[in-house]
């Protein structure tokens, strides 16, 4: 069941009981909580704000505000997924959504939509590729090899909460995201920007850099073995995953020709070549038995 509740410039928007609150199109979240009798956001509150912009334009964070919010281009890829996904999650942790759109989208429409026409997690989507990447230091790297497995910053903290990594100090994402371990699309340059922002200790760009490895995980085996986590489309893990069985490569810079220096585009685009390179007549799997976590062994 729903309700009409007026705005205080006197538009209306749409509430609903799935926790989610329809915005005028524009609606800025540095402003007033118009849902709430004390106008503030907090920790029980997140935003997802489709922009009228067709750059590609992307955002994450608060933005001085204590409102998280994700932010896209009317045209982002698989828009109404990451919508439906994101509202799914935070609901699931009682934090209600404030949506807002373009009013030529009909945004109350699109929302439903997207809430009856996104398959729930677990399921093998168009848009999920067959394998995924995660990327991490060297010596994070040998951590993971000679343990096995991946693992969550909240889960290697053991139950501390208190992050002091760059994202959550800088996104000022919910706590609980720190229960999620992260997985890119092949040719995604991110992941490294992430392993160089870390080592930098502010968020960079394409700057020099060192790489540490490219892990190569079969997403569809995630998804199928019912692990995968669903927030923003895409495919993320709560706490850990093993390398065993769903960890197909792992790339280091030893693996590729040397070079004087390293940036993060041209880290990714090589690693990616030597996957799919080695894809026919894999060498190189995740072993966490490996002597070195950059030397080429079989498995047994």
């Amino acid at each position: 069941m729903s309700n009409l509740t007026p705005l205080q410039d006197g538009a209306v928007v749409e509430t609903n009981s799935a926790m989610y609150f329809v915005a005028p199109a524009g609606f800025a979240h540095g402003a007033v909580n118009p849902f709430d009798p004390t106008g503030s956001f907090g920790d029980g509150w997140s935003g997802f704000f489709i922009l009228d912009r067709t750059d590609g334009y992307g955002f994450t964070g608060t933005a001085g505000t204590d409102l998280f919010t994700y932010q896209f281009s009317k045209t982002e890829p698989f828009l109404q997924e990451k919508l439906a996904d994101f509202i799914r999650y935070e609901n699931s942790h009682s934090r209600k959504v404030i949506v807002s759109g373009p009013k030529e989208m009909g945004i109350p429409q699109f929302i439903d939509y997207a809430l009856s026409s996104t398959p729930p997690p677990h399921k093998i989507r168009n848009s999920d590729q067959r394998y995924v990447v995660h990327s991490t230091t060297r010596a994070n790297g040998e951590s993971i090899l000679k343990e096995g497995r991946l693992r969550s910053p909240y889960d290697l903290k053991q139950g501390n909460r208190n992050l002091d990594s760059l994202r959550f100090l800088s996104l000022g994402e919910p706590k609980d995201y720190a229960d999620h371990i992260w997985f890119a699309d092949l040719g995604a340059i991110g992941p490294e920007v992430v392993v160089a922002s870390n080592q930098m200790k502010a968020y960079v760009a394409d700057v020099q850099y060192e790489p540490g490895y490219r892990f190569y995980f079969d997403n569809h085996k995630i998804i199928t073995a019912g692990k995968d986590l669903r927030v923003l489309s895409g495919t993320r893990v709560l706490k850990q995953i093993d390398l065993d069985g769903f960890c197909v490569m792992h790339v280091g810079t030893k693996d590729l020709e040397p070079q004087s220096h390293w940036m993060p585009s041209e880290f990714t685009v090589r690693a990616d070549q030597f996957f799919w390179s080695r894809m026919r007549t894999p060498e190189k799997e995740c072993n966490h038995s490996h002597q070195s976590v950059f030397t080429n062994t079989k498995k047994a």
